[in-house]
């Protein structure tokens, strides 16, 4: 029989890895790219790295958004469980295209997963426990190590213990974790985030809040004494496609997401002030400057692939990702000064990082600038940036 290194070799597309890239995914960014293929355990072949046997699927569902960057920490594992079982014929669905997400794919191989109870009542902190409702208890963790307590046996990233960086970016007052657990079974577990819209069953699928507060009516009666606005928000879906050729007229505020659709805008006057889920001003090949557009979102700021100079203009924080990447920068003055997400500024044509945020959560991306080693050192050493400065990925092939 062949040993599984043989069988790698024979599946994994040995191809130089720049070239399927140029060839097939230049519609990705590079880095993320990189980052995909890497999370699959069969891309990496006697430290040479290639297009490995998931990496094509795990693509195709970041392509069709059923796969979250913050969740590529999973893929190891999963694969790994999937290749295993499917060899010893333990599972039925053995082409992996089968699975539509990750969630799915987790639902098969983690039942084969060594199970992990939850630990006692006892063990967990008193004042973690919120409310006690007819067939749940509600928790909301003060400390990571708390999130990672409840969390056990679950697969929310803000529940790993591998890092404290997705707990840390969706735990924050007024939008906290709300962890319920059911009475009957401690292994049955759902987490609310109100702010991101996220209601998840234990394999971080999403889970529909409507028919759980249907079947508990005390949650949902507390939920709207306690979260009568954020609830609010959770099941208005509003989305606005703007498609005139000026702003005039649009609402003050977006309860849901706002995007520019015509390339034919240039400038933001009369943009909405407070825009409640993303607001999307890319590919306005007249746009120069951000003054005029609102000064508070709630989800990700996209100002990508425009003719910009300047960030003045955009929200001083951003709870999602800020993407300006594709202008002509030549600094980050005016921009915003708390990421809550990641922050795209590559392809500019920076030559110092002054103006950049104070506070960036997740990863700064800041390749293909002007930007000299000591730039971005100096910036590093503020510790800024929770995440990676990611600032050689030149030419499809550097290290980072």
């Amino acid at each position: 029989m062949k040993n599984y290194h043989s069988f790698l070799l024979e599946k994994v597309n040995k191809e130089d890895l720049d070239i399927v890239y140029n060839k097939y995914y230049t519609d990705i960014d590079f880095d993320i790219f990189k980052q995909i293929v890497e999370s699959d355990p069969t891309s990496t072949i006697e430290g040479q790295l290639y297009l490995g046997k998931y990496s094509k699927w795990l693509l195709k569902l970041y392509k069709n958004n059923k796969l979250k960057l913050e969740d590529l920490y999973k893929v190891e594992e999963y694969i790994k469980l999937f290749d295993k079982q499917s060899v010893r014929n333990k599972i039925d669905r053995k082409d992996i295209n089968q699975y539509k997400s990750l969630g799915d794919l987790s639902s098969i191989v983690l039942p084969f997963k060594e199970s992990d109870e939850i630990k006692s009542d006892k063990e967990l902190k008193e004042d973690c426990l919120v409310h006690e409702f007819k067939n749940y208890k509600l928790y909301i963790p003060k400390t990571f190590e708390d999130s990672c307590r409840l969390g056990k046996g679950t697969e929310w990233c803000t529940a790993t213990e591998k890092t404290d960086e997705y707990y840390n970016m969706y735990h924050k007052p007024g939008r906290e974790l709300l962890i319920f657990i059911s009475k009957e079974d401690a292994k049955e577990k759902y987490q609310l985030h109100l702010r991101s819209k996220q209601f998840m069953d234990i394999y971080d699928v999403d889970f529909d809040l409507h028919d759980f507060l249907d079947e508990n009516k005390d949650i949902k009666k507390w939920l709207f004494n306690n979260y009568t606005i954020e609830l609010k928000k959770f099941f208005n879906d509003d989305h606005i496609d703007w498609d005139n050729s000026t702003l005039k007229g649009s609402p003050k505020i977006v309860e849901g997401n706002f995007r520019i659709y015509r390339n034919n805008i240039s400038s933001l006057k009369y943009a909405p002030e407070i825009v409640e889920g993303n607001f999307n001003c890319s590919n306005q090949i007249w746009l120069t400057t951000l003054n005029g557009g609102p000064k508070e979102v709630y989800g990700n700021y996209y100002c990508d692939n425009n003719r910009l100079t300047s960030l003045e203009g955009a929200p001083k924080v951003v709870e999602g990702d800020f993407m300006c990447q594709k202008n002509n920068l030549t600094s980050l003055e005016g921009g915003p000064e708390e990421v809550q997400g990641d922050y795209y500024c590559h392809n500019n044509n920076l030559t110092s990082l002054k103006g950049a945020p104070k506070l960036v959560e997740g990863n700064f991306l800041c390749y293909d600038n002007n930007l000299t080693e000591e730039e971005i050192e100096k910036y590093r050493e503020t510790g800024a940036v929770k995440g990676k400065i990611i600032d050689m990925i030149k030419q499809h092939g550097a290290n980072w």
